[in-house]
């Protein structure tokens, strides 16, 4: 599962839209989008530690849930 169909799932099961992972995770709307619509593959580490807060998930939680899906 690539990082961004783990984000999509992870908001699924937490009933989060776009705006909410912007607002927690601090990162700008547009970069969201394009992570959300596959024109950015992997986001920079900074960006992506950002958004698995948002998800209220450690990295180690995150890649633990991007590998069982």
């Amino acid at each position: 599962m690539t990082f961004a169909d783990a984000v999509r799932k992870a908001m699924d099961e937490r009933s989060m839209e776009a705006k909410d992972l912007v607002e927690k995770s601090g990162v700008n709307a547009p970069y969201i989008s394009k992570l959300l619509n596959g024109k950015i593959k992997e986001p920079t580490w900074a960006k992506a530690c950002a958004i698995i807060d948002a998800l209220g998930m450690t990295v180690d939680d995150f890649r633990k849930f991007q590998e069982e899906q």
